[in-house]
């Protein structure tokens, strides 16, 4: 019997869904699963070599940070495996939807604020590192 909820799993291996939707799926699975979970999920099904297959880079380098990020806070390595990712950061920053809308309608300085809080924050520094502004997995409503 699988283990994993399946309906959760799916929208996460989607590779239709928008970033914004993918990101808010792995948190809302964080909250509701745990860390722990989700880390064996990103194992089990291989996200990080499954999403990169798809030509989905930046869902590839989420799941990757995310593992780097637990390696970091439950005191591990990170995963030799995924090495070979790890010198290859996306190409352009990838900023969250708001913050798009935000410089759009004028905000000249939102983006480079947005990564320097990435480079601040705990998890940020490891979304950063491939180019994705990214600074909390864990607040979600």
């Amino acid at each position: 019997m699988n283990k994993f909820p399946e309906k959760p799993l799916l929208l996460l291996l989607d590779t239709n869904t928008s970033f914004d939707l993918f990101k808010s799926e792995v948190c809302h699975f964080i909250k509701t699963y745990g860390d722990h979970h989700f880390a064996e999920m990103i194992l089990r099904y291989n996200f990080v070599q499954y999403f990169w297959d798809n030509n989905q880079q930046y869902k590839s380098f989420y799941c990757l940070a995310i593992l780097d990020y637990y390696a970091y806070k439950y005191k591990t390595k990170p995963l030799p495996d995924y090495d070979k990712f790890r010198d290859c950061p996306l190409k352009d920053y990838l900023f969250p939807s708001d913050i798009l809308i935000l410089s759009d309608l004028g905000d000249s300085s939102i983006k480079e604020q947005a990564i320097a809080e990435c480079n601040q924050s705990d998890i940020g520094k490891f979304f950063i590192k491939y180019k994705i502004v990214e600074k909390s997995i864990d607040y979600v409503v």
